[in-house]
Order: structure tokens, then C-alpha cells, then sequence
């Protein structure tokens, strides 16, 4: 549940309570054991239960998702990250396209 504090109408006193609209946010669908946001921060990644799902920070909008054991964003660029598969398969992602492979 996400409630907006700054679109509160009316001007109220120190302390009194606010009465805001509430909108579902949904549910995610694995046991996050990680939490990461990007360079930039307007990406969140949840890692856990050998998936990931890279979310939007602000509305939580699903962008990408797949199985990975372990997950990276890029030091120097926002919309880079690594995932990996296995203990032998890595995979470097650039803007949700799959750019490279390791083995």
C-alpha cells in the first residue's frame, strides 16, 4: 500500500492526521533476499529463490525478470547489470538486451 503525502489538499496543523486515497501496489512473487538499486536509482532489483525481478523505483512497474543465482548492477553505467545462472554461466545485460555470455 503507497500513500502520497504531498497531494494533500487542504493545509493541516502540526500532528494532525491525514486522511489520503490508497492505491495496491501488488505483490512480488519470490522471497527477496536481496534488495539493489542502480546507479541512478530509479531501478530496484529483488533477488532471491533463484530468480530476479528488476522493478521500477517510483511506481514498481515490472521491467525484466529471469532466473539468476547472484545479481550486479554496473558501477559505471545505469542501465547495465550481470547476472548468474550457474556456477559457470554469467550474463551481461545492457538496456534489458542480453549484450554478453561467459562460460
Amino acid at each position: 500500500v503507497q500513500k502520497n503525502v504531498r497531494q494533500a489538499d487542504k493545509k493541516l496543523a502540526d500532528g494532525e492526521r491525514l486522511e489520503l486515497a490508497q492505491k495496491e501496489l501488488g505483490t512480488c512473487d519470490l522471497y527477496p533476499q536481496s534488495l539493489q538499486h542502480n546507479k541512478n536509482g530509479r531501478l530496484i532489483c529483488a533477488c532471491g529463490d533463484g530468480e530476479y525481478v528488476i522493478y521500477t523505483s517510483l511506481r514498481l512497474k515490472n521491467k525484466s525478470y529471469g532466473q539468476a543465482i547472484e545479481f550486479c548492477w554496473s558501477g559505471h553505467d545505469s542501465g547495465t547489470y550481470a547476472i548468474r545462472e550457474s556456477t559457470s554461466k554469467l550474463k551481461v545485460f545492457k538496456n534489458f538486451k542480453k549484450h554478453r555470455d561467459f562460460r
